[in-house]
Formats: C-alpha cells, sequence, structure tokens
C-alpha cells in the first residue's frame, strides 16, 4: 500500500479563519511572510520523506483567500530539490494551465527529480471556476 502527503497548498497561517486578510504589500498574512509560509511547505515535504510517505503533493490555490500556491510546478519543483527517494506530485487544476507548458513543466520537475514526477489533475472550484470565468461543475 503506498500513501502520499499533500496537496499542500500553502494555506495562511491561521488557515480558513483568515479568510478576511487584507494581505499587505509586505507579503504577510496574520503576521506571517509568505516567503515563511513556502518555506514550512517544502519542509513539510522533506517531513514526509522522512517518514516514509510514498509521495508529496503539490496543489494549487488560484484565486482563493486563503492559500498562497498558485503554481504547484513551481512548489513541486522546490520540493524535487530538498528531497530523495519520494515521489514529487503536482496538482495542476485543468482549464487554468496550459497543457504544452504544463508538459513542458513536468518533464523538467522529472529531469530535476531524477524520474520522480508524477501528476494528477483538479477539476476547478466553484470559486476558482467564478476567478477565472469558467463554468463550474453545477453549470455543467
Amino acid at each position: 500500500m503506498r500513501f502520499g502527503f499533500g496537496p499542500l497548498t500553502l494555506e495562511s497561517p491561521e488557515g480558513w479563519r483568515c479568510v478576511g486578510c487584507s494581505r499587505p504589500a509586505d507579503g504577510s498574512c496574520c503576521g506571517k511572510k509568505q516567503v515563511d509560509v513556502f518555506e514550512e511547505g517544502l519542509e513539510q515535504a522533506v517531513t514526509a520523506e522522512w517518514w516514509g510517505f510514498d509521495s508529496v503533493w503539490a496543489g494549487e490555490a488560484n484565486f482563493s483567500k486563503v492559500g498562497f500556491n498558485s503554481s504547484s510546478p513551481v512548489v513541486a519543483a522546490g520540493m524535487a530539490q530538498r528531497t530523495e527517494f519520494v515521489r514529487v506530485g503536482v496538482m495542476p487544476i485543468l482549464g487554468l494551465v496550459n497543457a504544452i507548458y504544463l508538459a513542458e513543466e513536468v518533464a523538467c520537475i522529472d529531469n530535476i527529480s531524477a524520474g520522480r514526477a508524477i501528476v494528477a489533475a483538479q477539476v476547478p472550484s466553484a470559486e476558482v471556476a467564478r476567478g477565472w470565468g469558467g463554468s463550474n461543475s453545477a453549470e455543467r
């Protein structure tokens, strides 16, 4: 049996209670800088590998008031650099990414990680679909 860890969407420190946060220009949220949130997310991938998880996944949080990660391939590349054995998963949101660019990015991550890249696509939530002007599943 295999177990994966994630998806890491790099949520704000206060989680869902932080929805009203205005995110000041200095990149902080609830007193914590975004760079620190990214660092903690990457450290979670290292910890998941140490605990024996088979994969770590980078999710996306486009148009979200909660998450900071708008590009799962970028975070996955960071996870690939910090880990040695665990498979590195990319979870792009269908309809928000160009399939050719995604294929190139995943191929690059696969090279960076020495063949450990994997992909699982997400369907956009209603919030995300509204953010980019698409339809959500209830409207299809």
